[in-house]
């Protein structure tokens, strides 16, 4: 009797084993994919999702679905079904898509579910693993815009600076009206009179010369159509 529980222990370690050894062969894949920054997202999503499927128990039955800015990557004849399992894509703290792993047809249930315990840790894994490479992806071109910049601004007259709050309007108006408010309020401060009369052109009241300007933090909350509109036009001036 101990003999057949330890062989049937055993056999169970091993299959454990088995499974983790998928798991992590998975991420490491994916990791390689993720190593080549010349591939396009498209193939990056394509070799994703053909890799995938082997990291989980029923892999011949494994189909993925990538969801990315309202871009959808299937896997080939995918196919909606109710045996599913899905993860948030996110770029600070924005979902921008989601990674869903499903199977053709029902499966054994386990104690965990249809999908393991560790498969769940596993797709978090990776939708978290794409949400890196995505944030390194934009990160790196903004770098270009702004070496592309750089070299647009030999030989021409006109500041550095406006180079620099044009690609900030352009890419990221609350980090734009943050930096803006927060150099007029700093002029203001040290007695420029011509900075008090654009905070109050562009609505923001300054009676006291102590205010402080509005963290950035504050500015997940939208901000009134008009004001933005006024400091665009000021900063266009």
């Amino acid at each position: 009797m101990n003999e057949s529980i330890n062989v049937k222990n055993i056999e169970t370690l091993i299959r454990d084993l088995q499974e983790r050894r998928k798991e992590l062969s998975c991420l490491y894949q994916v990791e390689e994919v993720f190593h080549n920054s010349d591939t396009s997202l498209e193939d990056i999503f394509k070799a994703i999702m053909r890799i995938i499927p082997a990291g989980w128990q029923f892999p011949d039955i494994c189909q993925v679905k990538i969801v990315c800015h309202d871009k959808v990557y299937l896997s080939p004849n995918y196919k909606e079904t109710p045996w599913y399992q899905s993860a948030d894509i996110k770029m600070q703290e924005k979902i921008v898509g989601q990674l869903v792993v499903s199977y053709t047809q029902e499966v054994p249930h386990t104690g965990d579910g249809i999908f393991l315990k560790e498969e769940n840790q596993l797709i978090n894994s990776l939708a978290d693993r794409i949400s890196h490479m995505l944030i390194h992806r934009e990160m790196k071109r903004v770098y270009h815009q702004w070496q592309e910049a750089e070299e647009k601004l030999s030989g021409r007259t006109f500041s550095e600076w406006r180079v620099i709050i044009d690609l900030l309007q352009k890419s990221n108006q609350k980090l734009f009206m943050y930096l803006s408010q927060k150099m007029l309020h700093y002029l203001c401060w040290n007695g420029v009179a011509e900075a008090k009369k654009l905070l109050q052109q562009a609505g923001s009241n300054i009676s006291d010369s102590t205010s402080k300007p509005v963290p950035l933090d504050d500015f997940n909350q939208p901000s009134p159509k008009k004001s933005m509109t006024k400091i665009i036009n000021i900063n266009n001036e």
